[in-house]
């Protein structure tokens, strides 16, 4: 008997995607690029951010973790910050473990990411890849 035999259910599906993108540094504003990305108190300067939000989907059973953080440059000299973007969307029920259940949560689970992808960033961020 292999494994997946005894197990009626699978207990966690997700579909996860990290986006790097590289910004201009010089005036950098992080809401320029992200949705809801809050400000700073008045005199402080942003020297650095992590953002996790939970996102519920109504109606379905499905949840994303939608972190938003950055990653240190290379050198002191450098003109481009990457931004990271991470999205996770899981589904928060167990599923049949019949491949057309799982193929089926998957493609629900990647258009949940994709709504959230989108909905995260702004126009200016997508003007860069155009």
């Amino acid at each position: 008997m292999g494994g997946w035999e005894r197990f009626e259910d699978v207990g966690r599906i997700a579909s996860r995607f990290i986006n790097r993108i590289e910004v201009p540094l010089a005036g950098l504003n992080v809401a320029d690029y992200f949705e809801g990305f809050g400000g700073t108190p008045t005199g402080f300067p942003l020297g650095g951010f992590l953002h996790h939000t939970v996102l519920m989907v109504p109606g379905h059973p499905y949840q994303v973790n939608l972190v938003r953080t950055y990653q240190p440059p290379p050198v002191p000299t450098a003109t481009v910050l990457p931004l990271i973007l991470d999205l996770e969307a899981v589904c928060t029920e167990q599923t049949s473990r019949e491949a057309a259940n799982i193929s089926g949560r998957l493609a629900d689970l990647r258009w949940v990411k994709n709504k959230v992808f989108f909905a995260s960033v702004t126009p200016r961020l997508l003007d860069l890849y155009r």
